[in-house]
């Protein structure tokens, strides 16, 4: 079998999140304002229960009129997908600028793990594939839907890997599936 690269660390990032505890339940693309002087974190911890309430659940938070996107640290990153990501207790934020280079890393990843199975199987290695691989494929699709819910391939995919070859899965995964489908129609109500 091939060798894997790391995972880009977009996807490293994005997986972290979304596995920690409190789980997100909620998730927005917008643009994350921060202060001038501060960290994203450190200003969104500190600001959580200052969130405007215009009822349209935006994404931004209320900092009064000295707000501003600090462009040098935040906004002109193309390799800093530390910054394009933001969460506070059950909200995950993606900064919207910043979509367009995950969408080609989550891409690039699922690709790569699609062509390695696909060889497997094709030269009737699949009794060899470790379970990591699955997983990570897995792991890719996740990341790829939450920025391309139309992604039908991903989704056969992502089907093909949660059967396992089986008809039947166990119920700690669909919870956890149906926990990923309601996080991603919260975004994507269409998709």
């Amino acid at each position: 079998m091939e060798s894997l690269p790391p995972a880009p660390k977009s996807v490293t990032l994005l997986l972290n999140l979304l596995n920690q505890e409190p789980v997100p339940n909620e998730i927005n693309i917008a643009i994350l304002h921060v202060p001038d002087d501060g960290d994203v974190a450190d200003y969104l911890t500190k600001n959580d229960n200052d969130r405007s309430t215009d009822g349209q659940n935006s994404g931004r938070y209320s900092g009064g009129s000295q707000w501003k996107v600090n462009k040098r640290d935040y906004g002109q990153c193309d390799h800093c997908p530390e910054k394009s990501y933001a969460k506070i207790a059950t909200h995950l934020g993606i900064h919207a600028p910043h979509l367009p280079m995950l969408a080609r890393d989550f891409r690039t990843e699922y690709f790569s793990l699609r062509c390695i199975l696909r060889n497997c199987v094709d030269s009737d290695k699949i009794a060899n594939i470790p379970e990591w691989l699955f997983l990570r494929k897995l792991d890719a699709t996740t990341c790829l839907l939450l920025v391309c819910p139309d992604h039908s391939t991903a989704w056969a995919d992502r089907r093909r890997v949660l059967l396992g070859g089986g008809d039947s899965i166990d119920e700690v995964t669909l919870g956890r599936e149906f926990d990923f489908l309601n996080l991603l129609f919260t975004q994507h109500s269409k998709a």
